[in-house]
């Protein structure tokens, strides 16, 4: 005999479906955190407007969102699929369906407001007596992967090289078009102290001479004057690269704010890639505090890091416990200057510690 199995049987009466989700759920921890979180920023940036159709609770759909992370579920129509059959994500949803897009927007709309709430997250476990912020505070970093594909960097050295080559096309182009089609028509423009035009002096002259050549019925210029033209937008496009890489190496355009660096086992072999270098700082195994930023060297943003900690967090750790990657004298003279105390190891402190001593004599 069988047990009794009857599809799609009538219940009397229906059943709970926060009865399926144990006690000790993740689900039920994530829902019991956002009911305590001050949502007021997302709620401002909706609509007050009485007509239309009522959008869904914020604080229902960052539950969603949240579980969904912890899940390793990031697409939004992965989320949208997983919330028609998983029990744990109807029940934060509380049997509401919002598809993909509704998801999407919901994501951007909380983007500016991620670091507040992240911070008044920190601000429960403080309140819980999870984490002491005045205590030593723990930092390490990592590099992450930028959506930005890899051939698509643009390096300054090149930009450099094409921007220097347009201009000498544009100086070519300006003076070969004054002294077939002018002659000197402007000897200011053609005089020999002038030197080198600059891209606005290059596109009035070739709109000038263009407008002479339709009055004049000049012949032969129209090729140069598309020339000067093309070239001016060469490097205008080079000149927004150049500036677009500031100090670093080279810059992903479709993500220009990440930096081009080299990531450990990231499929590459060592070439340099679009990442990030996300600083972290935790404490009691909690994260509470972190930052994502374009240069690959810990040692240079190590004090902007700290800094952002004590700002966001309201209160100034007693010390900053680091590896030796941080190990060097700015560090070490920032955090005194910071009444903090630096317990980072020097570089070459684990090789000092492991030599043999010498004998005497």
């Amino acid at each position: 005999m069988y047990k009794s199995y009857i599809p799609n049987d009538n219940l009397l009466f229906p059943p709970n479906l926060g009865d399926f989700i144990p006690a000790d759920a993740p689900a039920r921890l994530i829902s019991d955190i956002v009911d305590l979180m001050d949502l007021k920023e997302i709620h401002d940036s909706y609509s007050k407007a009485s007509d239309g159709q009522p959008p869904y609770h914020p604080a229902m759909l960052l539950k969603v969102v949240l579980f969904g992370y912890m899940n390793n579920i990031y697409s939004t129509r992965a989320l949208e699929a997983a919330m028609q059959r998983d029990a744990h994500l109807i029940w934060l949803s509380s049997y509401q369906f919002p598809d993909h897009t509704t998801i999407s927007r919901f994501k951007t709309r909380c983007m500016p407001y991620i670091k507040v709430i992240f911070s008044r997250l920190v601000l429960i476990l403080v309140e819980r007596g999870e984490i002491e912020l005045a205590k030593d505070l723990f930092i390490d970093g990592s590099t992450i992967r930028s959506r930005s594909a890899r051939w698509r960097i643009k390096w300054r050295s090149n930009a450099e090289k094409f921007a220097a080559s347009a201009d000498a096309d544009i100086q070519e182009g300006v003076k070969a078009l004054l002294e077939q089609v002018e002659n000197g028509d402007n000897a200011e423009d053609n005089s020999p102290g002038h030197v080198r035009y600059t891209k606005e002096e290059a596109r009035e002259i070739a709109d000038r001479i263009e407008e002479k050549a339709k009055k004049e019925g000049l012949k032969n210029v129209r090729g140069k004057i598309t020339a000067i033209r093309k070239a001016c937008d060469r490097k205008d496009a080079h000149d927004k690269t150049l500036e677009q890489c500031a100090d670093r190496c080279g810059v992903a355009p479709t993500d220009p704010e990440c930096g081009i660096m080299h990531a450990k086992e990231d499929g590459y072999e060592g070439m340099a890639t679009p990442n990030y270098n996300v600083q972290i700082a935790t404490q009691n195994q909690y994260v509470t505090n972190y930052g994502a930023y374009d240069s690959a060297d810990d040692k240079s943003i190590n004090m902007d890091f700290v800094d952002t900690c004590v700002e966001e967090n309201g209160v100034k750790p007693s010390g900053v416990v680091e590896d030796a990657g941080y190990g060097c004298e700015e560090v070490y003279v920032g955090l005194e200057q910071r009444q903090i105390e630096a317990i980072v190891k020097y570089p070459n402190y684990d090789a000092e510690s492991t030599r043999r001593p010498v004998k005497p004599g």
